[in-house]
């Protein structure tokens, strides 16, 4: 492995078992964790990026992270190689560790699944924790809805998706993989006072919202048109039958401020796009608005992603 971090111990080795952190004077280590299942090679990055932003998202510095790949009966070696090839690219860009991997044949899964740990330092005057979100402070959301969702749709549904779109479409969707960590807004967020963040990963943006206003017992009130969401994704979902405001959005973050507008020049000033999308509010309403139009939020509903890998095994 080529990146290596000073703070993690002892070297690793295919026989070594166990790693550790040595955190500074005043730190403490925060763990996450994260899975993916699917057969696309950057499966391993996406995982990665999920465990990642969330210490992210609790004002952590990301040191390192370990991973098991459980591999299908029938997978090839070369596939494996360039999983971790993929993993340890990502991770020399954040500039973390891949501490230790390890790799094992399962005979009763049919695709491949990766879990990952990832750990972190932070001071604990510094962390931030979801339910630390006040009522009448303005919501941002940064980058765009649905991104890792329709990263890994192409990836399962590519040759159908190349029959319907032109290369062009696909090439600049397939850029986006560069906007799966949050480490960059979360720096910005924590230095502009931010009280909470939180990562939108399974059950989509709608999900994230619940759980943010759930955490802490407030209300809200959203601008469903204010949700930043690029045309690639409302085409590819349309296609795939995806809801994408219910699709995991690794790369996306929620942060509660202050002065949201504020938060949002800071951050398209370091070239992050965001939006204030709503604002926290007493109470329990959780509502969505379009316009006139008013609705109310849901309890999250299962990631839409689920849906591909159930046509699949239907298939």
């Amino acid at each position: 492995m080529k990146s290596k971090r000073r703070e993690i111990f002892p070297e690793m080795t295919v026989e070594e078992t166990c790693w550790g952190l040595k955190p500074g004077e005043g730190e403490s280590i925060l763990l996450a964790e994260a899975a993916r299942y699917g057969n696309q090679k950057d499966l391993g990055v996406y995982a990665i990026a999920a465990a990642a932003n969330d210490l992210a998202a609790h004002g952590a510095s990301v040191v390192g992270v370990s991973a098991r790949i459980m591999l299908t009966a029938y997978a090839y070696e070369s596939r494996l190689k360039a999983m971790v090839a993929e993993m340890e690219q990502a991770a020399e860009e954040q500039g973390f560790q891949i501490a230790d991997v390890k790799v094992e044949i399962c005979p009763v899964i049919s695709t491949t699944i990766v879990s990952v740990t990832a750990a972190g330092l932070v001071k604990e005057e510094e962390m931030c924790r979801v339910f630390d979100t006040k009522a009448g402070q303005e919501l941002v959301l940064t980058k765009w809805i649905g991104m890792e969702g329709t990263l890994r749709a192409l990836e399962e549904r590519k040759e159908e998706l190349e029959e319907r779109f032109v290369p062009a479409f696909l090439k600049q969707t397939e850029l986006w993989k560069k906007y799966l960590f949050v480490q960059k807004e979360a720096e910005i967020a924590r230095k502009y006072k931010a009280s909470a963040m939180h990562t939108i990963t399974e059950e989509g943006v709608l999900g994230a919202l619940w759980e943010m206003a759930d955490s802490a017992g407030l209300g809200m009130c959203v601008e469903m048109r204010e949700l930043p969401i690029r045309q690639e994704t409302v085409e590819i979902c349309e296609f795939c039958h995806l809801n994408p405001y219910e699709l995991t959005s690794a790369g996306c973050l929620l942060i509660a401020a202050e002065d949201g507008a504020g938060l949002v020049e800071e951050l398209r000033r370091a070239h992050i796009p965001a939006a204030v999308i709503g604002r926290f509010t007493d109470g329990n309403d959780r509502i969505l608005m379009r316009g006139e139009e008013v609705s109310y939020l849901d309890r999250p509903a299962a990631d839409e992603l689920m849906k591909l890998f159930a046509d699949e095994k239907e298939a």
